[in-house]
């Protein structure tokens, strides 16, 4: 299982955000999507929900941009 893979470390919502505090990417609201952040070697696995703010705006898009963001933001917890 994938998720066993990423076994290194697992980073709550809060934790992720406050590192991107800290490094200087502070998100706001509708793009702190990441719910949990599993890394494991060489590779990262993100749980990801829409935030709350921007359910609203789902129908308008294939892809909403605040997951498509959350995807990436994720890449960041391989370094």
């Amino acid at each position: 299982m994938l998720q066993d893979q990423c076994s290194l470390s697992t980073l709550s919502h809060d934790q992720c955000y406050e590192l991107f505090k800290a490094i200087g990417i502070d998100y706001g609201p509708g793009f702190q999507g990441i719910d949990r952040l599993y890394i494991g070697r060489n590779q990262a696995l993100a749980e990801l929900s829409l935030p709350a703010g921007v359910t609203h705006t789902l129908n308008e898009f294939v892809l909403h941009p605040s997951m498509a963001d959350s995807a990436l933001q994720a890449s960041i917890g391989l370094s």
